[in-house]
């Protein structure tokens, strides 16, 4: 069901004028974390995929005033964006859980850092190392995980879904499932012909949030 619904909406989506397939696709795939199921997503928009790049510079304000998340562009090229889209209360209590908060402080982000700071320095790390390991705490992944991949080389994972799993696999499973079942809950409001705008506020009325606070 899910997947059919997914091979819809992209069908659909693909016949759509610009603006529109911008404010759609990033929708779709920042779901999760407009649910509540994701502290943050990472989209790379790039002219490479329908003028993505260039729908963002003219459309991308407007798109976070309706939809109410906020968006951090960790790289920003010539014809690519890279963005953090996020909810700032729930990426920042995540982030300052114990065990991510000793993480990152031994990566150099220091203990007292705002969110916004951290974010900053995520940038620097991110240009510097292209994709350095942390960012998979400010995505969700879990840090036992993060550790495993570290320690492994990301061989010898016990699964591997939107991330490679190395502890609690049945967890991360259903995790997947999770991120899925949002993705295919927002394309069929799609199909169905609900705007944008009351997509969003369904999905926000719908949700838990409490994971990561």
């Amino acid at each position: 069901m899910e997947i059919m619904l997914a091979r819809e909406f992209m069908k659909k989506i693909m016949t759509s004028e610009q603006r529109h397939y911008m404010m759609n696709m990033i929708t779709y795939n920042i779901s999760p974390t407009l649910k509540g199921a994701k502290p943050a997503t990472l989209i790379t928009l790039s002219n490479n995929n329908k003028g993505l790049y260039e729908a963002w510079l003219k459309y991308g304000k407007e798109y976070l005033e309706t939809v109410g998340i906020e968006a951090f562009e960790l790289v920003h090229s010539a014809d690519t964006v890279i963005i953090l889209f996020y909810y700032k209360e729930i990426l920042d209590n995540h982030l300052n859980k114990n065990e991510n908060k000793s993480f990152l402080n031994s990566l150099g982000y220091d203990l007292h850092m705002t969110l916004h700071e951290k974010l900053n320095l995520l940038r620097q790390r991110y240009v510097k190392y292209q994709c350095p390991h942390e960012i998979g705490l400010f995505l969700g992944i879990p840090l036992k995980d993060v550790l495993g991949f570290l320690r492994w080389q990301g061989r010898e994972c016990l699964a591997c879904g939107y991330w490679k799993v190395y502890e609690n696999k049945e967890r991360a499973l259903n995790t997947f499932k999770s991120y899925d079942s949002c993705k295919a809950e927002f394309a069929k409001l799609y199909l169905e012909g609900v705007d944008l705008w009351s997509s969003v506020r369904y999905i926000n009325l719908t949700t838990d949030k409490t994971e990561f606070l």
